[in-house]
């Protein structure tokens, strides 16, 4: 499935409805509460007409499926969502981080991959869904969600034209003048960029955030000889010195960058992170050496 349109509403139906478990599970590992959770109702889209709740803060999380995008959407309104996902530190950056790869896995159908799956939170649910651009015929699907004796629901709206809008950059606040200066001839001072946000990332330099890098998990590795290669055969053990607890190596382009641990999510295989590698330095002399 390259695009995600509103005639895939059954199939992300039912894809939820199996994996409301998994969700659960997600829900309550990141928000540290036990969740339960079932499948709603299905309906189109009314912007003018979202549910109460739409119009605070809360919770969006989004992922792209081809030129389409999907969204979800937990409101502080419901009083689940915990104080420090509004500015997490690491470790809530990477629960968050961990949901939204979760979420927008299991709430699509097994043959559809959601590339940069984002949580975040914004000023208001209702306004970042409309700068979404939602499809004439968009759908809404309500995840019911009970924990700490509270009912609430989850929205999955999809197709969305452009999801990058749906995150506000904050415009840099102007730096007052210091005492004793003319204010028109003092320059506020840029602000700094925050990397780790791509929506903060310069507009010139987001199409090599498109670039795609092979990624491989690698459990263990050995050199054999060629005649015991040309051995292998249905029933072979090969035997590795790694124990089979030590973490699995992500490389990137052939480079390490992190360990982990294997999980599941649904019924696919996933890895999560515990630590990041330290790039190697490199040294390079500059200028011609001097010879006698």
């Amino acid at each position: 499935m390259s695009q995600l349109t509103a005639q895939h509403a059954e199939a992300i139906t039912t894809a939820c409805r199996e994996a409301s478990g998994e969700i659960a599970a997600g829900l309550s590992r990141t928000f540290e509460q036990p969740f339960e959770v079932s499948v709603g109702e299905l309906a189109p889209l009314q912007l003018e007409a979202l549910p109460t709740g739409c119009q605070w803060p809360g919770l969006l999380v989004t992922g792209e499926v081809g030129a389409q995008g999907v969204a979800l959407l937990l409101s502080e309104a419901t009083g689940l969502l915990p104080g420090w996902y509004a500015e997490p530190d690491v470790t809530g950056r990477s629960k968050l981080d961990t949901l939204a790869q979760e979420l927008t896995m299991l709430t699509l159908p097994s043959d559809v991959m959601a590339d940069r799956p984002t949580a975040r939170r914004v000023a208001r649910l209702d306004e970042a869904l409309a700068a979404g651009q939602p499809a004439a015929d968009a759908q809404v699907l309500s995840l019911n969600l009970t924990a700490d004796g509270k009912s609430t629901s989850l929205y999955l709206v999809w197709p969305l034209a452009n999801v990058d809008a749906m995150y506000p950059v904050a415009a840099p606040q102007p730096t007052a003048p210091a005492a004793g200066t003319v204010g028109a001839n003092v320059a506020a001072a840029p602000a700094a960029i925050d990397y780790s946000d791509l929506n903060q990332v310069p507009p010139y330099t987001k199409n090599l955030l498109r670039i795609r890098l092979p990624v491989q998990v690698t459990l263990a590795s050995k050199r054999q000889p060629i005649s015991r290669i040309l051995d292998l055969g249905p029933g072979v053990i090969i035997q590795f010195s790694k124990s089979c607890e030590e973490m699995l190596a992500l490389e990137v382009a052939g480079q390490p960058i992190a360990e982990g641990e294997p999980v599941k999510v649904g019924d696919k295989f996933g890895l999560r992170i515990t630590s990041v590698t330290v790039p190697k330095e490199h040294f390079k002399a500059i200028g011609k050496k001097r010879t006698e």
